[in-house]
């Protein structure tokens, strides 16, 4: 006989995978193994908290035992009483950065960003079948905190949520719990390379992840099978084969996508670029948008601040008041000096209607965190002249000046005479100005840009 499954979604959070499940559980370690410097401060983190709370619960007399912390091992670990449940979770606050330093399994956005600990510490009593529990905490996208409470009393698993400070619940339930016998995770990889755990908990011991994605595609089944999905964790850095400090700029940069999206640009070409110009580990956001016949131009670099929590836009030093290069002239060169300053060879070009332009020649590089232009030579295109006698050349700065051909090009090379000589390239994406891009699907833009840069 045919099963059918009665799939419990908790149906608060973002869509992923196929029909509507619930991220709140992102791993981002390969392999799904932990960092060692990440599992480091997170137990450096829990015994700080428990030696200030040991500190505290000394006896004041002879013979009374100190207060302990929870203890995963404990016969009860807590009460299954929902007033009890709501008290203990009220103990945590809305704000972020406090979350980050306490006792829950803490996700933003489908990322994990504190307590995998406490889910490693979780699942490891529920396979030597000792009592445990341990708290989740997710943001809705308007930055309200859903509560998750999971326990394992060695026999079965009783999941309670609070959803009483999601502001866009409406009608639905502040709170809600649930107690099943099994807990299931499924390991996957899906479409994109990516590895992942699906959460479930389950009547049946022998549901698969296949009659789930039964559910999913439609296809009624007749036996009853209750599931609450849990969680899905997702080896983010294996899906997108980057370090956790690189996607966590990079996710940044999708964050404040308004902050550095052109604006009133009309129907003119903006163009974004990620690149680490300098090789330090901080990646720069380009921008540039390129308008009229006359070839105007605008470039802007970004940086992730240095709180970490927001951008800020680099200052530029121009060549000319405010003249600046065109970032798409870009040679596939780039030079470094002996002090690992690199020069990135760029055009400028200036039309003067169909026949007459000047091509301004010159570097820029990010140096003590200015973008700094310097041009070197001019050429100067006269449509109206004869063969031969069309461009006419210059050293910047002395343009009444006439040289020849190869005296311009000596200009270049004596500029970056010493230099190591680099390839390199820029992988740029567009955006109209009325584009509405979902924030996964930015990511995926900046993430596929830094990693096709050379």
């Amino acid at each position: 006989m045919k099963k059918k499954l009665i799939f419990i979604s908790l149906g608060i959070l973002t869509a992923c995978g196929v029909g509507a499940a619930i991220w709140f559980g992102v791993k981002a370690m390969g392999d799904n193994k932990l960092s060692e410097e990440f599992q480091m401060e997170e137990k450096l983190v829990r015994e700080e908290l428990q030696q200030e709370i040991s500190a505290d619960a000394l006896p004041d007399s002879e013979g009374e035992e100190p207060e302990k912390l929870w203890d995963a091992e404990e016969s009860s670990i807590r009460e299954r009483n929902p007033e009890t449940i709501k008290e203990h979770l009220s103990q945590y606050s809305n704000d972020y950065e406090e979350l980050l330093y306490s006792e829950a399994y803490v996700v933003v956005h489908g990322k994990e960003k504190w307590g995998t600990v406490y889910l490693e510490d979780f699942l490891e009593n529920v396979e030597q079948k000792k009592p445990a529990e341990m708290d989740i905490i997710q943001f809705t996208v308007e930055g309200d905190a859903v509560l998750y409470y999971l326990n394992y009393n060695g026999e079965d698993f009783y999941m309670a949520a609070d959803y009483s400070r999601d502001a866009f619940r409406g009608n639905g339930a502040a709170y809600e719990e649930w107690t099943f016998p099994y807990l299931k995770i499924f390991e996957n990889t899906g479409e994109n390379g990516e590895e992942y755990r699906e959460f479930y908990l389950t009547e049946d011991d022998g549901v698969t992840l296949d009659d789930i994605k039964e559910y999913y595609s439609g296809n009624v089944q007749e036996e009853e099978i209750k599931c609450l999905y849990i969680m899905t964790i997702v080896d983010f850095v294996g899906y997108y084969g980057i370090n956790d400090d690189i996607l966590l700029q990079l996710e940044i940069f999708a964050e404040t996508f308004e902050e550095w999206k052109y604006q009133d640009m009309g129907p003119y070409a903006c163009s974004y670029a990620v690149y680490d110009l300098d090789w330090d580990g901080k990646l720069e956001l380009l921008t540039k948008v390129e308008a009229g016949s006359g070839r105007y131009s605008e470039n802007h670099f970004y940086q992730v601040n240095e709180s970490g929590d927001g951008i800020c836009e680099l200052k530029q030093q121009y060549y000319d008041k405010n003249a600046e290069f065109d970032l798409d002239f870009l040679e596939f060169s780039a030079y470094v000096d002996q002090d690992g300053t690199i020069y990135y060879g760029a055009r400028n070009v200036e039309r003067s209607g169909y026949l007459n332009c000047y091509n301004t020649d010159g570097f820029f590089f990010l140096k003590d965190g200015v973008i700094h232009n310097e041009a070197v030579r001019i050429t100067h295109y006269d449509g109206n002249q004869p063969e031969g006698e069309k461009n006419i050349y210059y050293s910047f700065g002395q343009e009444k000046t006439v040289i020849d051909e190869s005296a311009w090009e000596r200009l270049y090379a004596d500029y970056t005479a010493g230099m190591t000589e680099k390839k390199v390239a820029f992988s740029w994406f567009q955006l109209a100005e009325d584009d509405l891009v979902p924030q996964e699907e930015l990511l995926k833009l900046l993430v596929t840009s830094y990693k096709e840069g050379i």
